[in-house]
């Protein structure tokens, strides 16, 4: 996901990400109950318990879910790119100068003859969007700056790749101990 280059392929790192997520927790689930280790549930509860309170966690659950048992997408790109260009010493672009840009997938190409400028681009966002569940209820994205750009979406999933490692980490030492 982090070096995912055009939203498309930033677009199907997440989804597979949401979906490994919950193939792990399912794993994990499956393995333990086939133990009948009377200790599994209460211990499996207290995790359970954090996906559903934990903003992130939750999060991440129900955009799987959405993703998975309908259409509705759960990240998408802002197509709004800018472009600003302005010269150095504040005077005008006049005449004698030529620009040629170029914009495609991910860069921008700028060509200048001229007074010295400087060109500001401000690229697509990458956004989180609310998804409902199958009651219904809707499921905002994670509080504050966390969802408002491709970074913080990353620090999202390496939020809940952290959950599910622990997960798996002490299955292992609490069930299958040396």
């Amino acid at each position: 996901m982090e070096n995912a280059g055009p939203f498309d392929d930033f677009r199907d790192a997440w989804t597979a990400l949401l979906g490994s997520l919950t193939k792990v927790s399912n794993k994990v689930e499956n393995e333990l109950m086939r133990k009948n280790d009377s200790a599994f549930q209460p211990w499996f509860g207290t995790y359970k318990h954090r996906v559903r309170t934990d903003a992130i966690l939750s999060y991440l659950k129900h955009a799987r879910n959405a993703d998975h048992h309908s259409i509705e997408e759960s990240v998408v790109a802002d197509p709004k790119t800018s472009l600003e260009i302005k010269t150095l010493s504040g005077e005008p672009l006049g005449p004698g100068c030529s620009s040629r840009f170029v914009v495609g997938p991910g860069f921008v190409e700028i060509s200048h003859k001229g007074p010295p400028i400087e060109a500001k681009v401000t690229l697509p966002e990458t956004t989180l969007l609310p998804v409902t569940d199958s009651h219904k209820k809707e499921h905002q994205p994670p509080p504050l700056e966390l969802g408002k750009n491709r970074k913080s979406v990353v620090k999202i999933a390496k939020s809940g790749l952290d959950f599910y490692r622990e997960l798996v980490m002490e299955a292992g030492k609490k069930f299958y101990p040396r």
